[in-house]
């Protein structure tokens, strides 16, 4: 049975298609929000996907020509535009998220929205953005006019022009199932997370083992998380050995023949550099990474509103702190009131324990029931 499905492998992968941009929404705080400044920013003439006007610069005009997206005499079929949501569409949502699109959706073949239809259990911050990606890859898959996509997040932000051009030679370059930007920037992280490829990447969508790999990444228990882990953590593990400070919960998913076999098509890339949660303005980031077209992070650029100067980490941890305060002032305060009622019980257990003397030695009963009648 295996050998007429390699003989079947070229002929499906003939007829498959071309790329797909996937934009996914999930229950993150403000998707929407960093949606609509990104697709802003696809609207104006130095970040939009297309020659929009003449005054667009291709990306490939901005960077070297070893970056792998160098002009071509050629032109590239447009990619199709997939906007996901993590349950359903709302026509008032769908409404808006097209008039934010805009004009720029004229440098797609077609623009549609789809769904994960995820129930209230799966969905959810951050587990919820995995499910999201799982869905999204089983959709690709089946879609037989999709034969990659990339995945880019709404504040996956575009730092030079007509990268939908750029993306299409990226994807022509060479065999891979997974390619993306390692963890740049300034902030510290743990070993295991420096080796995963960022989810904001380019996918495979009609390699039949990667499928299997992804789906059963999607099934596997979570190792690092609660509930699930991140999808791109889960698809790394089965190309890298995960650091883990107690070795017996990160073991290798793959065997190590299976890798040697694989690891290449796990391939690290700049084109949309994962800047990891820290301040990066458009000029820097031209400047920091020469084959970017994107950059990834919480602090890069759409999230221009937020205070400069202080990283998602120090925000996050202030916030985990004064969580931690107020429980303990909680706690405090009901010990407190445990004390105070604890001391009128002893009082009022005294008062019952005198008038009980009393009542004795009086012959009255214990309890008197008055009418209020003096």
């Amino acid at each position: 049975m295996g050998l007429p499905l390699l003989l079947a492998a070229p002929a499906l992968a003939a007829a498959r298609g071309g790329l797909a941009v996937v934009v996914p929404l999930t229950a993150a705080p403000r998707d929407l929000a960093r949606l609509r400044a990104t697709l802003g920013r696809w609207n104006t003439p130095d970040f939009a996907p297309c020659r929009l006007d003449d005054r667009a610069t291709p990306a490939a005009a901005h960077v070297r020509r070893d970056c792998g997206f160098a002009p071509e005499k050629r032109a590239h079929e447009p990619p199709a535009l997939i906007f996901y949501a993590n349950r359903r569409w709302h026509e008032h949502v769908r409404r808006d998220v097209g008039a934010w699109l805009g004009a720029a959706a004229a440098c797609f073949q077609r623009v549609e929205f789809r769904a994960a239809n995820l129930t209230a259990a799966e969905d959810g911050y951050p587990y919820g953005a995995s499910h999201v990606f799982y869905a999204v890859h089983a959709d690709m898959f089946a879609d037989r006019r999709v034969r990659h996509f990339f995945y880019t997040e709404p504040d996956n932000a575009p730092i030079r022009a007509r990268w939908a051009d750029a993306l299409q030679a990226l994807v022509q370059t060479e065999r891979f199932w997974v390619k993306g930007s390692a963890v740049r920037g300034p902030v510290k992280v743990d070993e295991w997370v420096i080796r995963h490829v960022n989810g904001n990447a380019l996918y495979d969508a009609h390699d039949a083992e990667f499928r299997a790999v992804v789906r059963e990444a999607s099934r596997a228990a979570p190792r690092m998380h609660a509930r699930l882990d991140p999808y791109d953590l889960a698809l790394a593990a089965y190309f890298h050995d995960p650091w883990c400070p107690t070795g017996r919960h990160c073991a290798p998913t793959t065997s190590v023949a299976w890798r040697r076999e694989r690891l290449h098509l796990y391939r690290f890339a700049e084109f949309a550099a994962n800047h990891h949660d820290a301040v990066l303005g458009v000029a820097a980031a031209r400047r920091a990474y020469p084959c970017a077209l994107f950059v990834h992070g919480n602090r890069t650029a759409v999230n221009a509103d937020r205070a400069r100067g202080v990283s998602p980490n120090a925000v996050i941890k202030a916030r985990e702190l004064a969580r931690k305060r107020a429980r303990v002032a909680r706690r405090a305060a009901r010990r407190g009131r445990g004390v105070v009622a604890g001391a009128v019980a002893s009082l009022l257990a005294v008062v019952a324990a005198r008038r009980l003397r009393g009542s004795r030695g009086r012959g009255r009963p214990l309890f008197v029931y008055s009418s209020g009648a003096g």
